[in-house]
């Protein structure tokens, strides 16, 4: 569950940068932007959380 929520938020954060590259609007990629740190702290929470399970051997 954990890492298939990973790769959820890498495919968000690429789609995010799929739409910063189409927009010419600097407030709405300063937007996206700030919303693509927020995903990145997402995969950071769920990684700490994995290597936890994984050396707990919960998984």
């Amino acid at each position: 569950m954990l890492k298939y929520n990973i790769r959820l938020e890498q495919n968000t954060i690429l789609n995010y940068q799929r739409h910063i590259a189409m927009i010419d609007d600097p407030y709405v990629q300063r937007l996206l932007n700030r919303i693509i740190e927020d995903e990145v702290i997402h995969i950071q929470c769920f990684q700490t959380l994995l290597r936890e399970y994984e050396k707990n051997n919960i998984c």
